[in-house]
C-alpha cells in the first residue's frame, strides 16, 4: 500500500488539475484541490485503518478501465 497509494493518488491529483486548470478560475481549482485532498486522504486513511486492500485494487482497475475513454473524449 505504501507503494501504491502515491503514485494513485499523484497521478490523480494531476489528472485532476489539468482539467480544472482549463476553466481559468483559480477559486475553483483551489477549492476542488482542497477537497479532493481531504477526501482523498480520508479514504486512504480509512482503507488503511481496516486493512481493506481490495478497495485499493478495485479503484486502481475502474481507473485503468476509464483512462482510455477519458483521454479519447479530450483529444
Amino acid at each position: 500500500m505504501a507503494i501504491i497509494y502515491p503514485v494513485a493518488i499523484s497521478y490523480y491529483n494531476v489528472l485532476l488539475f489539468q482539467t480544472l486548470i482549463q476553466t481559468h478560475n483559480i477559486r475553483v481549482i483551489g477549492i476542488a484541490m482542497v477537497g479532493v485532498g481531504w477526501i482523498a486522504a480520508s479514504a486512504a486513511n480509512a482503507v488503511a485503518l481496516y486493512h481493506q486492500l481490495w478497495i485499493v485494487v478495485a479503484a486502481l482497475g475502474l481507473f485503468s478501465l476509464a483512462y482510455p475513454f477519458y483521454f479519447r473524449r479530450i483529444a
